[in-house]
């Protein structure tokens, strides 16, 4: 546990469960130790995905269940990962995103009842996410052991990170290395092998950032992130 001189920070995600998680902590920490100081920071790079702009139903209230978000998540997962040949993987897919074809056609109408709007796509994500864990990593090394890092954020964002973190840890500890722009897909066929025990929703749960932010796995992200800016190709159809 910090204490002394050295500084937790934490980084937060703006949603405002994570800030108050975030609080909780704090406020906790203080009944236990005079000595540790706590600087919150919001970070947008954990921000969760945008979903794009909804159209919702007439009656509907905050907190009611809404059915184009559901149908919406499973065609998001579906055309980023493709299930039976990843070869056919779309980073570049936008939640939401009905996808009009040559022919005037859309490849999923019943997401324009839901949408007006798409959001981001999965490279959106990650550019964003990996950029974020660099400029961390980066700003650990530059202040060595006068601060150390929390991370507070959920859903999606949540998720890479744990992945991400089963991924360095093979880096580490198996010699594990990835070829540019295969590192989504890694981490995805993670996720679904270790579907069968994720927390259920609403528990906390931890991920430790001394492999993510590795200087080795830090290279491996640089050159991932590269991929990732590269122009996007043209989406067939």
């Amino acid at each position: 546990m910090a204490s002394g001189h050295k500084l937790l920070l934490f980084c937060v995600s703006p949603k405002r469960r994570a800030m108050r998680s975030a609080e909780l902590v704090r406020e906790n920490l203080a009944t236990m130790s005079s000595g540790i100081r706590v600087k919150i920071e919001i970070d947008q790079n954990l921000r969760e995905i945008d979903q794009g702009e909804f159209i919702l139903p007439k009656g509907y209230v905050p907190g009611d269940s809404f059915e184009g978000l559901k149908i919406g998540g499973k065609i998001f997962s579906a055309e980023t990962f493709n299930i039976e040949d990843s070869s056919k993987d779309n980073l570049d897919y936008h939640f939401g995103d009905p996808l009009l074809r040559e022919n005037g056609m859309y490849r999923y109408p019943k997401l324009r009842e839901y949408f007006s709007a798409s959001g981001e796509s999965y490279r959106d994500i990650l550019k964003r996410f990996y950029s974020g864990v660099i400029t961390l990593s980066e700003n650990m090394e530059r202040f060595g052991n006068s601060i150390e890092p929390v991370i507070f954020t959920h859903g999606q964002p949540h998720q890479i990170f744990s992945n991400l973190a089963d991924v360095a840890d093979k880096v580490i500890n198996e010699g594990f290395t990835f070829m540019s722009g295969t590192l989504a897909r890694i981490c995805w066929d993670i996720y679904q092998a270790k579907r069968r025990n994720v927390v259920p929703y609403g528990q906390l749960t931890f991920v430790s950032l001394e492999h993510v932010c590795n200087p080795q796995v830090i290279e491996l992200l640089k050159r991932e992130l590269e991929f990732l800016k590269e122009p996007a190709p043209g989406e067939s159809i």
